[in-house]
């Protein structure tokens, strides 16, 4: 991931915070969160198989649509 933008605002700005947003932003890069995301990975959020269902299944309606965009957006269809 790139380094947080600094520009503008000193102590008041963001600044204060960039740290914090630079080190979260290599945890998600460093456990693939964006990925598993697209994989439906429940496991990112529960531990327990009935939880993780629910979770994937919350995720499929979202993933599909935007993968039907893109495609349609690139002359294909499904």
């Amino acid at each position: 991931m790139g380094s947080v933008n600094r520009q503008g605002g000193g102590a008041s700005g963001l600044d204060r915070y960039a740290r914090e947003i630079e080190e979260i932003l290599a945890d998600l890069a460093q456990r693939q969160t964006s990925a598993r995301i697209w994989r439906k990975d429940a496991a990112l959020w529960k531990a327990e198989p009935d939880h993780q269902k629910i979770i994937r299944n919350s995720l499929a309606g979202p993933i599909e649509a935007r993968l039907r965009r893109v495609e349609e957006a690139a002359g294909k269809t499904r």
